[in-house]
């Protein structure tokens, strides 16, 4: 038999017995017997550390506890319960799927079927399908590769098309023709995220660790890594917070690119000496002007460096494509972390 195969033949017997005695199987989601917050979870999970997720999931299944509820909301209240979380295209296509599925009648069952919808990738329609209905699904995500690139001592960087091709290969070879699904799945994501980590894998306790071709080189860290990336860019914006006696002004982000659909306060690449002479105020109808310190916010490609601005405005001014928000409605919009946290920093 050759090395190869002898690793395909004892890895998913070994992983399935691991993940019973030894895996992650008292999380929030997996308490549920629907798909749909297993479909939640999923979908917050990317990009996403399961210890965040956690308070999400349980703060966004309170709000919307049946995808007919989810599918009814408007994209605002979405947005707001999942303000925090980031990569907001989540959920939107979230709402926009679930709107699909409700049309449709019934969930997919299938990871083939369930992929064509906005958001959901073959990896997470697997571990979606393979958890509800155990079908034979892969379920290959960053974690997974990982794995796979130690497991079989595969070189070369995470996300260069000719190593995931070769990786999803080998994930479908891997998948258990008896074993639970479920168990086989979960016991995957269990493994990258508690023993086969990026640094300092705890390679005595995994439970195939003996068939292990980057444990056999004694140097599992130089497989399954990302290209090194150059230097974070940075990037800088005025952030003007403008409240008047009806409510603080805030416009809905129309156009593509990050914090699409949320509602912003006002953005100013360059500011005059004074914010409100930028905005055509006059000086007399401010009534306190605080100009606070930089605030840093992190994207996955870029650092933001926010200038925080606060104006108090005498009296209410309209301003074309401009909404007026009330406190009371600031409790049901969606916009993002950092302007949540300016608001609260000021108000506080």
């Amino acid at each position: 038999m050759g090395k190869i195969n002898r690793q395909i033949q004892n890895f998913a017997p070994a992983l399935v017995r691991w993940q019973k005695e030894y895996g992650r199987n008292h999380l929030p989601w997996q308490a549920y017997t629907t798909p749909y917050e297993r479909w939640v979870s999923e979908i917050m999970l990317q990009q996403t550390r399961v210890n965040k997720v956690i308070r999400y999931f349980t703060r966004f299944i309170q709000r919307f506890p049946t995808i007919e509820s989810l599918a009814s909301a408007h994209e605002d209240e979405v947005l707001h319960v999942w303000a925090g979380l980031g990569y907001y295209s989540r959920a939107r296509n979230l709402h926009k799927t679930a709107q699909m599925i409700v049309r449709r009648g019934s969930f997919p069952q299938t990871a083939k079927e369930l992929s064509q919808y906005p958001g959901i990738g073959l990896s997470t329609a697997g571990a979606i399908t393979s958890s509800c209905w155990q079908e034979r699904a892969v379920m290959c995500d960053a974690n997974a590769k990982r794995v796979l690139c130690r497991y079989f001592g595969r070189e070369g960087f995470l996300g260069e098309s000719q190593l995931d091709k070769k990786l999803w290969h080998l994930a479908r070879k891997l998948l258990p023709e008896s074993a639970r699904m479920s168990s086989y799945n979960q016991g995957l994501m269990d493994l990258g995220a508690m023993i086969c980590i990026k640094q300092t894998p705890r390679c005595q306790r995994c439970p195939v660790h003996m068939f292990c071709q980057a444990y056999r080189t004694g140097n599992p860290q130089q497989y399954g890594n990302k290209k090194p990336t150059t230097k974070q860019a940075e990037r800088s914006v005025h952030m003007v917070f403008v409240r008047m006696p009806k409510g603080w002004v805030f416009q809905k982000k129309r156009d593509a690119g990050v914090w699409k659909g949320l509602w912003l306060p006002i953005l100013l690449q360059d500011i005059a000496s004074h914010p409100w002479e930028t905005l055509g105020l006059q000086a007399r109808k401010v009534l306190h002007y605080q100009k606070d310190t930089l605030f840093a916010h992190d994207f996955s490609h870029y650092r933001l460096w926010i200038t925080p601005h606060y104006l108090l405005l005498a009296r209410n001014v309209d301003w074309e494509g401009w909404t007026v928000i009330s406190d009371a409605d600031l409790e049901s919009i969606g916009y993002p972390a950092p302007v949540k946290k300016l608001l609260q920093h000021y108000l506080h």
